[in-house]
């Protein structure tokens, strides 16, 4: 929300957002997130918060209506880059000119980044397996995370893809026949490691070598 307020050249922000079921906590709290950072912004506000399926065609639909009721809206936030995208196409038809981003850099979404289509999107949460596995794998050579960091942790895995990126995280993540290395956010690997760092953007740098 943060970048896509930078993006935004006006005195006011004012923010549609779509985010995904009622139901689902991560929906709720996605959408949390955008309303804090808003809270503390001179001149913005929230127009108005719907609930899809998390689908393209709902969030297109929703995207039509919100956009005719608010055509002073100039943001678009969508908890995943499907409905993100659906949005984008009912901004394009109705002639909005909105920012639009979204959050999962699916393969399409990076597309529409890198052609200047989705402002922006959050990546990084299909990493959480990894990583976690590297934790364990450290745990097996001896290296409890729990004694020098605790049981429960809140990691930071996520970043920011936008036009200038967007293709070399695609090329690093989807194009390339090399395997990723996660081995290099190891403790028992790196013993000079102190405390987990899972910036992936450690992993594109050391990739972008290789290719």
């Amino acid at each position: 929300m943060q970048f896509l307020h930078q993006k935004v050249h006006q005195p006011e922000i004012n923010v549609i957002g779509i985010t995904g079921d009622p139901n689902t906590p991560v929906s709720l709290e996605r959408a949390a997130g955008v309303a804090a950072y808003l809270a503390h912004i001179p001149n913005a506000r929230i127009c108005q918060l719907a609930f899809s399926d998390w689908s393209y065609a709902d969030s297109n639909q929703k995207a039509r209506v919100l956009l005719a009721r608010y055509p002073g809206a100039n943001v678009i936030w969508a908890a995943n880059d499907t409905m993100a995208l659906g949005a984008l196409e009912a901004a394009k038809v109705s002639n909005s000119r909105v920012v639009v981003g979204g959050m999962g850099a699916l393969q399409e979404a990076l597309t529409s980044v890198a052609d200047g289509g989705l402002t922006a999107i959050v990546a990084g949460d299909y990493f959480v397996g990894a990583f976690a596995m590297v934790m364990l794998y450290d745990y097996h050579w001896g290296k409890d995370f729990s004694t020098s960091e605790g049981s429960r942790l809140k990691l930071d895995y996520l970043s920011i893809v936008h036009r200038k990126n967007a293709s070399r995280f695609a090329d690093v993540v989807f194009r390339t026949e090399e395997t990723l290395d996660f081995g290099l956010y190891s403790k028992h690997l790196h013993p000079r490691t102190v405390v987990y760092d899972f910036n992936p953007e450690y992993l594109f740098k050391t990739m972008a070598k290789k290719l």
